[in-house]
């Protein structure tokens, strides 16, 4: 896992860095202008290009400077301006503005009180290093006008580590709060917590994260509760293949899902569940069912009640390895007697999603009734329903935070870089996916491939960071191929088998 450091651990682990690596401060400095420098040049190749870079007094703008120098010797028209109104720069800031001052026909401007705008033609590129991941206070005074004249100057704006005025640790801006609206964000060696939530693109832009050879010490020893699934977590958690396992090594999963005009709900998490190698999969629908299960999903077993439009009652549950319920389900009486009696009656972790949470949202008496370790889906709205209306993302993932602790759950907010809450307090985000997953019944394939894990044996956790990725995967191997317009929830579970490739194996 990439761990995804607070602001202040990033200083901390710049600082461990430091003293265990034997570098200094100006070393790392001079690691993150090359490694901005290199990136920056191969998206702005000509240098013809007339580049302005704003820099602040802290070592952020020693940053900002040590590009500037940088940019200068590859041949870039650069105008650098040290914004010093407090009369007061770092050690390592007042190093790089002299080694600026150095070269010939440098143009470094040192503001020390109110000056004059720089002009902006069609070829300013503007690079923003103001501010780092330190600043814990809202932007005022000729700070405010400054950001405020780049973000309307209409240039293209390349941030460095993260827009000035942004707080690393929590996403958006909080009232009479104002920010660098960066095109591109060039942030080091790990994207910073704000970055996830959904009130941060219009100021980050296109984010990019540059390697700067960080302490791998410091990142193991220093803790953090928020980490970020990498491709070789996928590749280790899944297990390969025995050459003489069978379906029955694989694990039986049962779906209870589907009602009148949602049958396609029951038959997308079934396609989820066996495009993801689960042993056997029985689906419980009502009998309005059975004929489009057993034409669309031939390879499932279906079971069915008496009653036509709804189920209304379970079957005995011991035989299944997972139970997952709640596409397509309704929330009728009958629905909610079906729940209560699954809830009461299962002895290990299900998985709840769509109608279930919303019987759960309005029969809260259910709750305690979840078996520890459950892992719950909810969109946004879903999510809302059990625990209130949230006015931002980040109070959003708060709040998914505080139920997965209180009912012992894992919580599985959906949406860009899902986030996978824990009952410990910890949370993942999931780096796959686009908008092309933004189609009805993109959930209820999630939930399949979810069903499908835990069947075969993996843990609630594992189940749940397998599945979101590989689900987030299927949605960038379409996007990649076609748009990200016209995916069908079905092309998911056509699209599954592709992103398995290349892991698992030994």
């Amino acid at each position: 896992m990439r761990k995804i450091f607070t602001g202040e651990y990033i200083k901390a682990l710049d600082q461990y860095t430091i003293e265990h690596d034997q570098v200094s401060s100006v070393e790392l400095i001079d690691r993150a202008a090359l490694a901005f420098v290199d990136k920056f040049t191969r998206l702005f190749p000509s240098v013809n290009s007339n580049i302005i870079v704003f820099a602040g007094g802290g070592n952020n703008g020693a940053d900002a400077l040590a590009i500037a120098y940088g940019l200068q010797k590859r041949g870039f028209d650069v105008a650098s301006y040290l914004i010093n109104t407090a009369l007061s720069l770092t050690p390592e800031c007042r190093e790089k503005k002299e080694l600026l001052e150095s070269l010939p026909e440098s143009k470094i401007t040192e503001v020390t009180e109110a000056f004059e705008f720089p002009p902006i033609n069609s070829r300013t590129i503007i690079i923003d290093g103001l501010f780092g991941c330190g600043i814990n206070r809202k932007l005022e005074g000729g700070y405010l006008q400054l950001v405020r004249f780049i973000n309307e100057s209409g240039a293209p704006i390349v941030a460095i580590d993260i827009p000035s005025g942004m707080n690393p640790n929590k996403g958006g801006m909080e009232s009479g709060e104002e920010a660098i609206k960066a095109t591109y964000t060039f942030t080091f060696e790990f994207p910073k917590k704000a970055f996830f939530f959904a009130e941060s693109l219009p100021f980050t832009g296109k984010i990019e994260v540059l390697d700067i050879d960080l302490s791998e010490e410091g990142k193991k020893l220093l803790p953090s509760d928020f980490m970020q699934t990498t491709d070789l977590d996928i590749d280790s958690l899944l297990r390969p293949r025995e050459k003489f396992a069978h379906k029955g090594t694989f694990g039986h999963g049962l779906l209870i899902a589907g009602s009148q005009g949602k049958m396609g709900a029951a038959v997308l998490a079934s396609r989820g569940a066996l495009r993801s190698g689960i042993g056997k999969l029985t689906a419980l629908v009502p009998s309005c069912g059975e004929v489009i299960m057993q034409t669309a999903i031939p390879e499932a077993m279906i079971l069915t009640e008496s009653s036509h439009d709804h189920l209304s009652q379970s079957i005995p549950l011991q035989s299944f390895d997972a139970i997952a319920v709640g596409p397509g389900l309704g929330q009728s009486e009958r629905s909610f007697r079906l729940l209560e009696s699954v809830l009461s009656r299962s002895n290990k972790p299900l998985i709840l999603d769509a109608d279930a949470l919303n019987i759960l949202a309005e029969s809260r008496d259910l709750l305690s009734l979840l078996p520890e370790e459950s892992i719950l889906t909810p969109h946004p709205k879903e999510l809302e329903r059990l625990t209130g209306y949230c006015e931002t993302s980040e109070q959003r993932l708060q709040e998914a935070l505080i139920f997965a602790s209180r009912y012992s759950v894992y919580v599985v907010l959906k949406g860009a870089n899902t986030a996978i809450c824990t009952p410990s307090g910890k949370v993942i985000f999931n780096p796959t996916g686009n908008p092309a997953l933004a189609t009805p019944g993109s959930g209820d394939v999630l939930t399949g491939i979810i069903c499908s894990f835990l069947a075969q044996g993996y843990t609630p956790y594992t189940s749940a960071i397998l599945a979101t990725y590989l689900h987030g995967l299927a949605g960038d191997y379409y996007a990649a191929r076609y748009d990200t317009y016209s995916m069908l929830a079905s092309d998911i579970a056509d699209i599954l088998p592709e992103t398995f490739k290349g892991f698992g194996k030994e």
